[in-house]
């Protein structure tokens, strides 16, 4: 790999590239931590518990990264802004009924 190639990839990624991803790292958490309340009958560890907490911070962050790129840097994207927010919005919210459905 030539020295400066990675610098390179990161200037070029779009927000809209940025929200995708962070969407697709807390829906891969959060598909292993529901495999894993299913096969431990619903007991998770605490170190589960934080993992649910990072999903749901990349979801809300993934939320607010088009909103933040389309209405205060006013960049436009290739794929659109509403993409990004209903994907990350909606599991946003799945993550936080869940989150309530837990605590009682």
């Amino acid at each position: 790999m030539k020295k400066g190639k990675s610098g390179g990839i990161l200037r070029s990624m779009s927000y809209m590239t940025a929200s995708l991803i962070l969407f697709i790292a807390a829906v891969v958490i959060t598909a292993y931590l529901m495999i894993r309340a299913v096969v431990s009958g619903g007991s998770l560890t605490a170190l589960e518990g934080i993992l649910g907490i990072i999903a749901l911070l990349f979801s809300v962050s993934g939320f607010v990264v088009p909103l933040y790129g389309h209405f205060i840097v006013r960049i436009d994207s290739k794929a659109d802004w509403r993409i990004g927010a209903a994907l990350n919005g909606i599991l946003m919210l799945f993550l936080v009924f869940l989150y309530f459905l837990g605590i009682q």
